[in-house]
């Protein structure tokens, strides 16, 4: 652990980010092609890890025949779990961000997942284009500028809704959502209003980062975001060193991925 620490410190200093570094990496039987001079490619090249109380409670709860929804794809360490465990269903993917669209399009690839649907648009709380902020480090762009890294590059892009995603598919629901967009997390629930408020076709498990920072250039709170599901029957809760335990208040900011379950979950025909 020690020698891993070492290690993620000295590329952060000796690793410039204006270039891309790229390293292959195996982890939880998918192969990754990562940039390791940024945060998640970092973490997964050199510690072998990414986020593991979350993977390991996420990866496990996903059924061969799940329709999973990954939102804030990223370079897709998710997607490519979720596309593994999920071997007879769908995921389906959105990334806005050329470059990590490129790096997702690739990973999908080399696992030969034929299961991805790639999506390289945004998703809000309404349809039409938006500007999007690549930041230094693409774990860090957003719709606003949080702040916590600088804006490298901006883009227009295409943005949708979920419910209206799910419309044009003309197929059912979602089993499994997760959600990682800087701050953006309660504009997609809120174009997910229609199927989160559907018990037959809600998902059964969503799990969002939810960190107060990121929501501020929003206008929304944590608080908010936690009420409007519990409004639509989830119950929210945390997982730390293999335990799960109910979200509080007192855990803002302490956990930045949150859980949330629905009360009576339902299952699914969508492929």
């Amino acid at each position: 652990m020690l020698l891993g620490k070492l290690a993620l410190r000295f590329s952060h200093y000796h690793t410039p980010r204006e270039r891309l570094f790229l390293k292959h990496v195996s982890i939880h039987g998918v192969d990754l092609i990562v940039p390791s001079n940024e945060d998640v490619g970092r973490l997964i090249s050199y510690l072998g890890s990414y986020e593991p109380d979350e993977t390991d409670f996420l990866i496990p709860s996903i059924r061969p025949e799940d329709v999973c929804v990954d939102v804030g794809a990223n370079i897709g360490y998710y997607t490519m779990l979720m596309a593994r465990a999920a071997s007879a269903g769908t995921v389906h993917a959105f990334e806005p961000d050329p470059l990590c669209n490129a790096l997702l399009h690739l990973n999908i690839s080399i696992n030969e997942f034929a299961n991805v649907r790639l999506n390289p648009i945004l998703l809000g709380a309404a349809s039409g284009s938006m500007q999007f902020l690549r930041a230094s480090d693409s774990g860090f762009s957003s719709l606003r500028d949080t702040g916590r890294r600088p804006i490298a590059r901006t883009y227009r892009v295409k943005m949708d809704t979920l419910d209206e995603y799910l419309d044009m598919l003309g197929k059912g629901g979602v089993d499994i959502l997760k959600i990682d967009v800087e701050g953006a997390e309660g504009l997609v629930l809120e174009g997910a209003r229609r199927l989160l408020d559907d018990p037959h076709r809600r998902p059964r498990l969503i799990l969002l980062e939810l960190f107060e920072p990121n929501q501020r250039p929003f206008g929304s709170k944590v608080s908010e975001v936690v009420s409007r599901l519990g409004s639509s029957g989830y119950s929210p809760f945390v997982v730390c060193s293999g335990m799960r335990m109910p979200y509080t208040a007192a855990h803002e900011n302490i956990f930045s991925n949150v859980f949330f379950e629905a009360s009576m979950p339902a299952e699914r025909t969508m492929t």
